[in-house]
């Protein structure tokens, strides 16, 4: 969680994930970047709407659609910059909303409930767009606030 009073270059989750996304070399050897996985935790009263909301459009063949819409507007700037970050994200506009399809973001977003009951499937998901960090602008640095 954000401390409001502090900078986010000074807070531990950005330097963490900056850290992550870092290409090293250790005994001769590259690393190569994280996969990374936004674990959305509830909140009081049990609920994610803070961070997940869905809505519905039927599409051309009247079949109900559903959206999960992010809202990452209060979250550090190193994890708003590295979601809807894919190069060539495919993207529609329905309802005067931007919809992405697949994996347009390098880091998922995963509820904390579905996280704890296959967090197997979550690991793989991300290590499969780490295969593919070349499709996504990385964001590695953190943004100093003014």
């Amino acid at each position: 969680m954000m401390e409001k009073l502090k900078r986010q270059d000074d807070q531990w989750i950005p330097w963490e994930i900056s850290y992550s996304l870092r290409t090293q070399i250790r005994n001769k050897r590259r690393s190569i970047p994280n996969a990374l996985i936004a674990v959305v935790l509830p909140d009081i009263e049990d609920s994610y709407e803070y961070f997940l909301t869905y809505w519905s459009y039927e599409d051309k063949n009247n079949e109900k659609c559903v959206v999960e819409s992010i809202n990452n507007s209060n979250t550090f700037d190193i994890i708003k910059n590295n979601m809807f970050n894919q190069k060539n994200p495919s993207i529609e506009r329905i309802n005067g909303r931007t919809v992405y399809y697949g994996e347009s973001s390098y880091m998922i977003t995963v509820k904390w409930k579905d996280f704890i009951i296959d967090t197997d499937k979550y690991i793989n998901k991300a290590l499969g767009l780490r295969d593919k960090i070349g499709d996504y602008i990385i964001c590695k640095k953190i943004i100093k606030d003014s």
